[in-house]
């Protein structure tokens, strides 16, 4: 996914990498002009039992977890309701450049 002043894409690496995403920060934006990269793994989610969560039931398990505080506690949502609609839009969006031949598509501003 590209923004306005960076991009942030999977690795597509094998393995553990698999679940990385390289985050870039286009020079023009920054105070210094340097452009940065930077690859970041997402740290390990245990279960309260100490049981190590594999990173492809981790969305379920927050998801869960989330709901459970939710339920018993009254906790607010993990997301929001308009960053969780915005941040599903990304596939949306994404499907619609795929379908255009990868050109660039504007995101919506839910926010305005």
């Amino acid at each position: 996914m590209r923004g306005t002043e960076g991009l942030a894409e999977s690795v597509r690496a094998p393995g553990a990498r698999a679940w990385s995403v390289r985050v870039r920060k286009e020079g023009w934006t920054t105070g210094d002009g340097v452009t940065r990269d930077e690859e970041r793994a997402p740290a390990a989610v245990t279960l309260p039992d100490g049981t190590l969560v594999e990173p492809k039931a981790e969305g379920t398990v927050r998801i869960l977890e989330g709901f459970r505080a939710c339920v018993e506690r009254g906790a607010l949502p993990l997301v929001p309701v308009g960053p969780a609609v915005a941040a599903s839009l990304v596939g949306v969006v994404g499907a619609r450049s795929l379908r255009s031949g990868s050109c660039p598509v504007s995101m919506p501003n839910l926010f305005v």
